[in-house]
């Protein structure tokens, strides 16, 4: 099922030249789309397909309920739900049923917190399993959460800055065409809270709640559902912790595979590795994130950080990950504190500790690959976790791959790790221990599934706007 075509030839030409120019006019525009909070099995309607949805500062009443209500719910329960118009680069629709569910979770502390996350479906079906995807939204500015970002005529990637967090919507779209359901939470929070770990991993487990407890998903065995974790780079925060935390903090669910490409297991080796580097910025953006969910680390920013870093501090509060990279490479970060490396201070080594990965062990099989020549995430920081994981006896397939890097192996990863996923949905055994392996490269250019993945997303995306009705 090639679902961006069955979609987009409903939209001919010229109903995309008019939705260029409703992505133009929306910059200027204060026609927001509605949203209330409802009934658990209720949902707003749909608004029509050219209308910008809110930006999020506008949608304060579906986001951000008042505590009260939240603190009422359990964690995973469902608040308000909307049904939404997924889109890749804000133009081109999946033929997906797809809804936002706003419901309860808990932060780092155990307080209750309200989280957003999109379900989709295929179109008129109901799916066999459901897969969580996290994608990487890698900033600390509230536009760049998924639940706007992926929505019909938001911001257009290139001028929000999320074309790297764009990219791997597909990943979760090609998830609906093999049957599954998908959850892509907003995994920072309301507080935007990029790189606070723990937080996000129980966003992530309790939106996966939410879809098992939302009847227009169809998921049929409800928390007896099988469940699988995606994520890569930034989105490997949120995935990997989930699958540390998961059988402490939301043992119902039934989870059967995690795979984490591009590893942030360790902050501190992060600020390390890019410090003058050429992803600095997004790193720095990291410390800003973890600061919104600790407040005490917030207050050592505040009284440690230099008049040019308070500057950047507040810059990086408005932009998106693309915006964070590209204006600020090489960016010295551990210059814009007045210590020589506040990395290794006692208030901010207290909560890089807590927040890495390796305090925990997921207790299902987990899938992990990871590029030599990676860019943004060190290598030898993944070598390390899985040499944690597997001395605690983790079940961990290990993929080093020699060539390539960062945004190309996500890419690649796809099809063979799908593969994986839907090997454990069918209850094939992977067998105890750890799996580690050197290759050349994670997937063969002429399999039928890269065949199938690139016939996908490769032209149709490009040449979709362009075909007739």
């Amino acid at each position: 099922m090639n679902m961006f075509k069955t979609r987009h030839r409903r939209y001919g030409r010229a109903t995309m030249l008019a939705a260029g120019a409703a992505v133009v006019i929306q910059v200027a525009t204060a026609g927001f789309a509605a949203a209330c909070p409802c009934a658990s099995d209720d949902y707003v309607p749909i608004q029509p397909a050219l209308t910008p949805p809110a930006m999020p500062a506008e949608d304060q009443v579906f986001l951000n309920p008042p505590r009260d209500v939240v603190a009422a719910k359990q964690p995973g329960e469902i608040i308000a739900a909307r049904e939404v118009h997924p889109a890749f680069q804000s133009i081109i629709q999946p033929d997906v049923d797809a809804w936002q569910l706003s419901y309860r979770s808990n932060n780092s502390r155990d307080e209750p917190i309200a989280a957003v996350t999109t379900v989709m479906k295929p179109r008129g079906k109901a799916p066999t399993n459901l897969v969580s995807v996290q994608i990487p939204e890698d900033a600390v500015a509230a536009h760049c959460a998924p639940s706007y970002t992926s929505q019909m005529l938001a911001l257009p990637p290139n001028y929000a800055g999320t074309m790297g967090p764009n990219f791997m919507l597909p990943m979760a779209l090609y998830a609906v065409t093999k049957g599954w359901g998908v959850s892509i939470p907003d995994h920072e929070g309301l507080l935007s809270a990029f790189a606070a770990g723990p937080l996000a991993g129980r966003i992530t487990l309790d939106g996966i709640r939410a879809a098992e407890n939302f009847k227009p998903m169809e998921l049929h065995q409800g928390r007896d559902t099988k469940v699988g974790l995606w994520g890569d780079s930034g989105g490997s925060i949120p995935t990997m912790h989930a699958a540390e935390q998961r059988a402490t903090y939301a043992p119902d669910v039934n989870l059967v595979g995690t795979v984490s490409g591009s590893t942030a297991s360790d902050l501190r080796d992060l600020v390390d590795y890019q410090n003058n580097g050429p992803a600095a910025g997004t790193v720095f953006a990291g410390i800003i994130g973890l600061s919104r969910e600790y407040p005490e680390l917030q207050t050592y920013l505040d009284q440690h950080m230099n008049p040019l870093g308070q500057g950047l501090r507040t810059v990086h509060s408005n932009v998106c990950q693309g915006w964070s990279v590209s204006s600020f490479p090489n960016l010295n970060i551990k210059g814009l504190f007045d210590t020589p490396d506040m990395t290794r201070e006692p208030i901010p080594s207290k909560y890089l500790d807590q927040v890495k990965m390796g305090n925990a062990t997921p207790d299902r099989p987990t899938y992990i690959f990871q590029s030599m020549g990676d860019w943004i995430m060190p290598a030898y920081a993944t070598d390390r976790l899985v040499d944690t994981y597997c001395q605690n006896d983790g079940q961990i397939t290990y993929r080093r791959i020699q060539i390539g890097e960062a945004y190309s192996q996500a890419f690649l990863s796809v099809p063979g790790t799908y593969q994986w996923l839907q090997e454990r949905f069918d209850g094939v055994p992977v067998g105890s221990g750890c799996n580690r392996q050197d290759v050349a490269a994670i997937a063969k250019d002429d399999s039928p599934e890269m065949n199938e993945w690139v016939s996908i997303v490769g032209p149709e995306l490009t040449a979709s706007a362009a075909k007739p009705v």
